[in-house]
């Protein structure tokens, strides 16, 4: 579906392997931890994340409320620049 397309298009654009998805939402220490790890890329790799996720989360030309937030949640995190979304009307 388009999710599986959009998020392949934002792994793809970092370079990393896709990996094994768990129907199970991660607990708080674990995605603590994958945050402290992406808080310690450097600079250019932050940005090239953030504008993946930006290409992920605009992949159908919409932006949901929900998506807005954990964009801005994340870009926050990694003290990165919000990117400009070139979205549909």
């Amino acid at each position: 579906g388009k999710a599986a397309g959009a998020y392949g298009a934002a792994i793809a654009m970092m370079g990393w392997q896709q990996p094994q998805l768990s129907a199970v939402a991660p607990a708080y220490p674990a995605l603590q931890q994958a945050l402290d790890q992406l808080q310690a890329l450097d600079k250019p790799s932050r940005a090239l994340l953030v504008e993946a996720l930006a290409r992920c989360v605009s992949f159908d030309h919409r932006l949901t409320a929900e998506e807005d937030a954990w964009l801005r949640l994340l870009c926050l995190s990694l003290d990165c620049p919000l990117p400009l979304l070139a979205l549909a009307a």
